[in-house]
C-alpha cells in the first residue's frame, strides 16, 4: 500500500499512435522502443485529489482501456498457483461489481519477470523487496498523457507472510491486500494519509488494522464504490496540486 515514500511513475510517450494499445510498460519494453528515462522532481498536472472528506482520492485519470494482467505466483508461503489465480480473480471481480470490464485477461506464469511483462500490468512476490517492513505492497502506476495505462504491483515477501486469512488468521491476507492495490491500478488513491483518517478507516482504500484489517479490505465500502463510480462515469474533476507531500520523485519516459 502507498505511504508517504511511495513513488509514482508517469509515462510520457512521443508517439501516441505507436503505443495506442499498451497497458503498462516493462523496462525491457521501454528499452526495445528506445524510451529514455528522465528524472523530474515536481508535480504532474494530471495528479489530482477530490475532497479528502469524501473517503475517496484519485491518482489521476481512469484506465485508458481494459487492463490485462500477468502474475508470477512463485512464493515461499505454500500458496498454489490455483489459489493465487482464484484470489486474484476474486479481487478483480470485487471492483467489477461496481464498474464492469475494468480488468481484462489474467495470465499466470511462474517464469514471468517484470522484464517479460511486455504491455501487461504485472503482479509479483518479491522476497528481496526493498519496501519497509510496515508496507505489505506497493503499486507503481503508469500514465500516458491524460490516461492511466496500467501498473506493476510488488508484494513485500521479505517482511510479510501472505496467504488466505480464512484458512490461517496469522498471515497477511493476499486477496485483501491485492484488492487495495487494484484500487490504485484502476486510478484510486489512498485516503488514510489525510485528515479523514478515522472516518475512512474502514474503506478498502483506507487503512488496515493488522491481519484482520487486511482481510477486511476484500470488501468495498461507500467511499470505494462512490470513487470508482465517479472516476469511470467521467464526472471526475482534476486539479493541479501546489504541494503534495506523497510525491517525491516522478519517473518519465520519452
Amino acid at each position: 500500500m502507498k505511504q508517504t515514500q511511495t513513488f509514482f511513475a508517469v509515462i510520457i510517450l512521443c508517439s501516441l499512435l505507436l503505443f495506442s494499445n499498451i497497458s503498462a510498460i516493462s523496462p525491457e519494453f521501454a528499452k526495445k522502443n528506445n524510451l529514455k528515462t528522465v528524472n523530474y522532481y515536481g508535480i504532474p498536472k494530471n495528479i489530482a485529489s477530490v475532497g479528502s472528506d469524501k473517503c475517496y482520492e484519485f491518482l489521476g485519470p481512469k484506465l485508458k482501456e481494459t487492463d490485462d494482467f500477468l502474475i508470477n505466483p512463485t512464493n515461499s508461503f505454500g500458496l498454489t498457483n490455483a489459489q493465487i489465480e482464484k484470489m486474484t480473480k476474486d479481487a478483480m471481480n470485487t471492483w467489477e461489481l461496481y464498474n464492469k470490464n475494468i480488468f481484462g485477461t489474467l495470465t499466470v506464469d511462474p517464469t514471468a519477470t517484470i522484464d517479460t511483462s511486455g504491455d501487461k500490468s504485472f503482479i509479483y512476490f518479491n522476497k528481496d523487496s526493498k519496501l519497509p517492513d510496515f508496507i505489505p505492497a506497493e503499486t507503481t502506476a503508469y500514465f500516458l498523457e491524460d490516461e492511466l495505462i496500467g501498473s506493476n504491483i510488488e508484494l513485500n515477501a521479505k517482511h510479510f507472510v501472505f496467504g488466505d486469512y480464512t484458512q490461517n488468521q496469522e498471515i497477511t491476507d493476499y486477496q485483501g491486500i491485492l484488492t487495495h492495490e487494484l484500487g490504485h491500478d484502476l486510478g484510486l488513491g489512498d485516503v488514510y494519509s489525510f485528515s479523514n483518517f478515522t472516518k475512512c478507516q474502514g474503506n478498502t482504500m483506507g487503512s488496515a488494522n493488522g491481519y484482520e484489517g487486511a482481510y477486511d479490505l476484500r470488501t468495498l465500502e461507500f467511499g470505494d464504490k462512490f470513487g470508482v463510480f465517479i472516476l469511470y462515469s467521467n464526472l471526475a474533476k482534476y486539479a493541479k496540486y501546489k504541494d503534495y507531500f506523497m510525491i517525491k520523485q516522478i519517473k518519465y519516459y520519452k
